[in-house]
């Protein structure tokens, strides 16, 4: 259905529900478009949605409705910080992505900010302003990268005083990242922010175990 060129008149053309259907499916287009070539994930997840994480326990069932209602704040223009932590395998990424497509966020890794900021050392302040003002940012694998502490902490501080959302996702409980980034930073990470544990076994062991 085509109505780019159609001019609706009281009493004839298009129903509301044909309008409200174009006008999800022009959405549905512009989430594609950006998902694929701005996001920065990675093809593993490229065609990954929610319909793809497995809620079978109630604990599974909580983080997806809660995942659900983050990306309905972001949407709605709210900022919120939600952090995803536990073992490998068990879903974080899957649904990080799944966030940056409902949002169009950007995905990145804290190595990835880091080699952003070296790489651009001349225009350090330009490169790291770019950083603090996506309106929808996931950063993955952090607690790993050593020199993370020297820029982390400004950027959160940053992203919060400008109002906008970031997802944190870490391998670490809440006390080996506490011990790993200091309570500064600690800190500025559990205020005001929604946090989800995932447990169970990888997914990804279960499924190489099916391909063997």
């Amino acid at each position: 259905m085509d109505l780019s060129s159609v001019v609706v008149t009281e009493g004839e053309g298009y129903t509301d529900e044909e309008i409200a259907q174009w006008m999800a499916q022009q959405e549905k287009e512009k989430k594609d478009s950006f998902f694929e070539t701005s996001s920065n994930v990675g093809r593993r997840y490229k065609n990954k949605r929610l319909s793809d994480y497995i809620a079978e326990t109630d604990e599974q069932k909580h983080i997806l409705e809660t995942v659900k209602q983050y990306i309905k704040d972001v949407n709605e223009g709210k900022d919120r910080t939600l952090w995803l932590c536990g073992a490998t395998g068990t879903g974080k990424t899957l649904l990080g992505s799944c966030i940056c497509y409902e949002t169009k966020g950007v995905y990145c890794k804290t190595y990835d900010i880091k080699d952003d900021l070296v790489e651009n050392h001349f225009q350090r302040k330009q490169t790291f302003r770019k950083w603090t003002n996506y309106h929808s940012l996931v950063i993955d694998e952090v607690g790993r990268c050593e020199a993370e502490k020297d820029f982390m902490f400004q950027l959160l501080n940053e992203r919060y005083e400008n109002e906008v959302s970031t997802v944190i996702i870490t391998n670490l409980s809440p006390s080996e990242l506490k011990e790993k980034l200091g309570q500064a930073l600690y800190d500025r990470f559990v205020h005001n922010c929604v946090s989800l544990t995932f447990k169970g076994e990888s997914h990804r062991k279960s499924e190489r175990s099916i391909n063997i």
